[in-house]
């Protein structure tokens, strides 16, 4: 279940553990009983993955680096082995 945060006005901030359908109805505070809103915070984005467990799935592919390259200069030639401004003479 997930964890919500709640306010009461005498003794101060608490945190319930409560069902997504319930989340926005008052808590009661667990030192006086009153019901208490419920406070909007920051959710906890981050890693889920405990530490010491390895990453499933493929592993990263290493960084390769290419150097550039001159564009290959155009062949001069005919077919045949001629020139080309001889073609079929």
């Amino acid at each position: 279940m997930p964890l919500y945060e709640y306010d009461c006005g005498g003794c101060g901030e608490f945190s319930a553990s409560r069902l997504m359908a319930a989340s926005a109805l008052p808590a009661e505070c667990p030192t006086c009983g009153r019901p208490a809103p419920r406070v909007l915070s920051a959710t906890a984005v981050g890693n889920s993955r405990p530490r010491g467990r390895k990453k499933r799935g493929r592993p990263e592919p290493a960084l390769v680096k290419s150097e550039p390259r001159e564009p290959p200069r155009p062949c001069m030639t005919a077919p045949h082995g001629g020139r080309p401004w001889m073609i079929g003479h």
